[in-house]
Order: C-alpha cells, then structure tokens, then sequence
C-alpha cells in the first residue's frame, strides 16, 4: 500500500481479486499483508477481525480515514538545513 490511501489500494486490490480463485479468508489476509505499516498498526488492538472481505475493508476504510485526519491535523515543521561547519 506505501503511501496510497487504503480507498486507492483497495480498489486496485478488487480488480485482482476475483481473479485468484482465492476464498474470503485468504483474500482477506492478503489484504491485510499489503496494508500500512501505520494501518496494521492500528488493527492491533482489535479483538476480532471481520471475517468477510467486506466487512474487513469497511473496518480499513475508516481506520484510514481516522489516520489521514489526525496526520492532517498534526503541526508541520519546515526542514532545517543542516548546521554550517
């Protein structure tokens, strides 16, 4: 996923989806292997994962979304150059 919001992953991911032959579970695990470092970080703390693909990216969508409005609301500092020697 990098950087790309989960909304963008996520709809590549269901053109290749259908594809695979793959079941539910299987697609949602491998979902959940191309997330964010950040996102699978937040996926942490969730006692259950939905089982359905589905459920599993509407679960995604909205971490992500929390994310992006925090990142978006914390400070920016302007790079510093490097000190002079």
């Amino acid at each position: 996923m990098n950087n790309r919001d989960f909304a963008t992953y996520y709809a590549e991911f269901q053109k290749y989806a259908p594809h695979t032959g793959y079941e539910t579970l299987v697609l949602r695990d491998l979902l959940k292997a191309g997330l964010s470092q950040e996102l699978q970080q937040l996926l942490l703390p969730q006692p259950i994962l939905p089982a359905g693909l589905t459920e599993f990216a509407t679960l995604c969508q909205s971490l992500d979304k929390n994310l992006q409005q925090a990142n978006s609301s914390r400070p920016r500092f302007a790079s510093r150059p490097p000190p002079r020697a």
